[in-house]
C-alpha cells in the first residue's frame, strides 16, 4: 500500500468509474535493478518514491529516472512520503526543459511512481488504487505510471491503469534517447543532486539514474546503486555469516542430539533386557507360588478331615462320659431322696435343663 503524503483511507467499493485512456509506457531495466539495490537490505519495509519521465513520438509514457525521498511511516504493508516532492520533481523537471534542448525535445514531467511489496507480490492494493487516481486527476492528459517492485522476489509490475489492479507488463530493456534529451535529464539528476546537498543525504537517500547512471556518476556524483549494492552484499555477509553460526550450533546440537539418542537407545535395550528377565522370574514364581498353594490346600483338606473325625470321636466320648455321668447323679438322687421317681425326675429335668447349652455347645444331644 502506497500513500503521498496522505493518511491511510479505505477504499469506498461503490466508487464512480470513469472511463479513461490506457497509454502504453516504457520503463527500462535498469530503474528496477536500481530500486532493488536500494529497497533489498530493508527486508520487508515497503518503500516509494517518484518517476521522472516523457512521452515520446509514438505516445508512450517513458519513465527514464525517479527518486526514493525520506519516508514519513514505513512498514511492512504501508510507505508514505512527503508530497512536497512531487512540486520539487516538478520544478526541477522544468527547471531542465528551460535549461537544456529545444522545442523538439520533449518535455520532462512527473510520470509515474513507483513503490515496493516486498515478499507480498505484485498487485494494487485499495489505497494503491486511490492513489494512482489522484494522480491521474493532477494530470492535464491523464498520463501517470505505477510500478511495483518485490525486492525479495525479483520481481517488478508496470500497471497503465487503475481499473485493473492485478494487470501489467514487466519492465524491459533500455531507452534511447537523443543528445538533447539525455542532457536534458542529466540536468534533473543535477539539480536533485543540488536539492539532496543543501537538504541533506537522509531526506533525499537514493536518486534513481536509470540508464543514465554511468553518464551522472562521471559527472563527480555519488553513485547510489553501488553504495546500495555494497550495503546489500555487506548485510548479506552478515545473514551468512550469522546463517552459517546457527547452522554450527544446529550441526553441534545435532551431534549432541545423536550421541544422546544412541545413549538412549543403549538404555532402553538394556532394560529391554532386564524387564525380560524379570517377567522370566515372574512366571517362575508364579509357578511355584501355585505348587506351594495346592501343597497347602492338600494339607488343609487332610487336616480338616482329621479334624472332623477327631471331633466325631470327642463327641461320642463326651456323649457316653455325660450318659455316665447322668446314670450317677440319678442313683445318687435317688439314694438321697429314699427311691422317689417323681422328685428324682423333677430335679433330673433342672440339672439337664442347666446343662443343656453346654451339650448343645458340645453337640451332645
Amino acid at each position: 500500500m502506497f500513500g503521498i503524503g496522505k493518511s491511510k483511507k479505505k477504499v469506498r467499493s461503490n466508487r464512480r468509474k470513469v472511463k479513461r485512456e490506457i497509454f502504453e509506457a516504457v520503463v527500462p531495466i535498469s530503474l528496477v535493478e536500481q530500486a532493488e539495490a536500494f529497497t533489498a537490505p530493508r527486508g520487508h519495509m515497503e518503500m516509494g518514491g517518484l518517476l521522472i519521465g516523457h512521452v515520446d513520438d509514438k505516445g508512450r509514457n517513458v519513465c527514464a529516472v525517479g527518486i526514493f525521498p525520506e519516508q514519513i511511516e514505513e512498514t511492512p504493508s504501508y510507505c508514505e512520503f512527503d508530497g512536497k516532492w512531487m512540486a520539487m520533481c516538478a520544478a526541477a523537471a522544468d527547471f531542465a526543459n528551460s535549461q537544456i534542448g529545444s522545442e523538439d525535445t520533449p518535455n520532462l514531467r512527473v510520470i509515474g511512481w513507483i513503490h515496493t511489496h516486498p515478499g507480498l507480490g505484485l498487485f494494487l492494493s485499495g489505497i494503491d488504487i486511490k492513489t494512482y487516481e489522484d494522480n491521474l486527476n493532477m494530470t492535464k492528459d491523464g498520463r501517470f505510471v505505477a510500478v511495483v517492485v518485490d525486492p525479495l522476489e525479483g520481481n517488478n509490475g508496470v500497471f497503465l491503469t487503475p481499473d485493473k489492479p492485478r494487470t501489467f507488463i514487466s519492465a524491459s530493456g533500455s531507452i534511447q534517447m537523443d543528445v538533447e534529451l539525455k542532457a536534458r535529464y542529466l540536468k534533473f539528476l543535477q539539480r536533485m543532486e543540488e536539492i539532496r546537498g543543501t537538504r541533506g543525504r537522509e531526506v533525499l537517500p537514493f536518486i534513481l539514474c536509470g540508464d543514465l547512471r554511468a553518464e551522472h556518476v562521471s559527472k563527480g556524483n555519488t553513485d547510489d546503486f553501488i553504495e546500495s549494492y555494497l550495503k546489500g552484499i555487506h548485510s548479506t555477509r552478515k545473514d551468512l555469516k550469522r546463517t552459517r553460526k546457527d547452522l554450527k550450533s544446529l550441526a553441534e546440537d545435532s551431534e549432541d542430539r545423536s550421541y544422546l539418542i544412541d545413549r538412549l537407545g543403549e538404555l532402553i535395550s538394556r532394560n529391554e533386557k532386564k524387564l525380560a528377565e524379570i517377567e522370566s522370574s515372574i512366571e517362575v514364581l508364579q509357578k511355584e507360588m501355585e505348587k506351594k498353594i495346592l501343597k497347602m490346600n492338600t494339607q488343609m483338606e487332610i487336616r480338616e478331615k482329621d479334624l472332623v473325625e477327631a471331633i466325631g470321636k470327642l463327641s461320642e466320648s463326651l456323649e457316653t462320659k455325660f450318659a455316665e455321668i447322668e446314670m450317677a447323679i440319678m442313683a445318687t438322687l435317688i439314694h438321697e431322696e429314699g427311691g422317689s421317681q417323681d422328685i428324682v425326675a423333677e430335679k433330673t429335668d433342672k440339672v439337664e435343663t442347666k446343662l443343656a447349652p453346654y451339650f448343645l455347645a458340645l453337640g451332645v444331644s
